[in-house]
């Protein structure tokens, strides 16, 4: 969660108005300016199991958007950032206001003499997704992963793009380790996996790598069902299709030999566990930027607490609060008064007033019936 206390967290759950703005970063400004302007509406998405992390849609009025010079937009899709903010403003007066995220745009739309502009942008993810290799780059799997990792983000992010350094070619090295042709995008999920983190850019727009999330977190909010609760409706599936409880996460040595962990769900009260009512579901994760077992013991650890509670989905439509983000774990009293704890995977909130819409994982409760 970006920030909350037990105030805000009460605030969100009454009447209040919702505010929202944002400021535009040039990328072809002389120096770093920003220049704000308040968004009508939109929605913005967070979602931890896509390649860019986040996105946002903006309607915004065109007084102040067009540049007197050129009669162009004073925001393009050539570079030009966005910063973004949403709050709320009680009736006694409290305000608080959460900065989402920075954004890199998209795609600019605009209908004259309609008033008003249309803004999609994505996180700066995205970003590190669109920044293909041009030669194929070798990790060598005794490199320091976390400095790698960040190298390649910090490569993708600046003005001249990969093309203006020279790729390491794999034949350079007798080192051992993983080529990647083309995705920069892979490079940097492997290496995170490999620690056992999220890589992602949070709300400052700063890369940050944290740990995978479990139900053993802190709960950040708890929503209610029923006639004086936060929870408009909820929905599950119970699926298990793409579902496992063991993971075996294989790569090699710097001297060549193979090496191999296999990490599984043991909790005795989970009928996924290995060896339950499930049965033995294994997955396979192979790369050759793992270099040991405690490399390979993270990255199957960290791609099983990815699997937790596959089987058990929940959406679930509720009032907005502008802290949540995705990996966030909430706990959700349903209508028979169950408690169950849930990793969120999207959460999906208008920038003005209305609903959101939280998909996630149950990863304790509802093991054997639906709530």
């Amino acid at each position: 969660m970006l920030s909350g206390s037990d105030a805000i967290n009460n605030a969100v759950k009454q009447s209040h108005m919702v505010v929202c703005h944002f400021a535009v970063q040039r990328a072809n400004a002389p120096e770093p300016t920003e220049t704000r302007f308040v968004a009508t509406e939109g929605t913005y998405t967070q979602d931890r199991t896509s390649n860019y992390g986040s996105r946002v849609s903006l309607v915004i009025p065109q007084e102040g958007m067009w540049d007197a010079d050129s009669g162009l937009p004073t925001i393009m899709p050539y570079g030009d950032r966005i910063k973004l903010w949403r709050g709320i403003i009680a009736p006694d007066g409290m305000a608080w206001t959460a900065q989402l995220g920075v954004f890199r745009v998209d795609s600019v739309a605009f209908n004259r003499p309609s008033s008003t502009f249309r803004v999609e942008a994505s996180g700066l993810m995205s970003q590190v997704d669109d920044s293909l290799f041009t030669a194929p780059r070798l990790v060598r799997n005794d490199d320091d992963k976390e400095a790698v990792l960040r190298n390649l983000v910090d490569e993708a992010l600046v003005m001249w793009g990969p093309g203006a350094r020279a790729e390491r070619a794999p034949d350079e090295t007798n080192s051992l380790g993983a080529i990647y042709n083309q995705s920069r995008m892979d490079a940097v999920a492997d290496l995170a996996l490999a620690l056992g983190v999220d890589a992602k850019f949070n709300n400052n727009g700063s890369l940050v790598l944290v740990p995978t999330p479990t139900a053993a977190d802190p709960v950040v909010w708890e929503l209610y069902a029923g006639e004086e609760g936060t929870v408009i409706d909820y929905g599950t599936q119970f699926d298990r299709g793409d579902s496992y409880n063991g993971v075996v996460a294989e790569g090699r040595s710097p001297y060549g030999r193979p090496v191999r962990a296999l990490v599984t769900n043991n909790n005795p009260d989970d009928p996924m566990r290995w060896g339950g009512p499930f049965g033995y579901v294994p997955t396979y994760y192979t790369s050759d930027v793992l270099r040991d077992r405690e490399d390979c013991r993270l990255a199957a650890e960290a791609r099983l607490n990815d699997g937790r509670g596959r089987a058990r989905q929940v959406s679930i439509t509720c009032v907005a609060h502008s802290g949540l983000e995705s990996g966030d774990l909430i706990r959700l009293r349903t209508v028979t008064d169950q408690e169950v704890l849930v990793i969120l995977d999207q959460v999906q909130m208008p920038l003005g007033p209305g609903q959101m819409k939280l998909t996630g994982r149950v990863v304790q409760g509802w093991e054997y019936a639906d709530g």
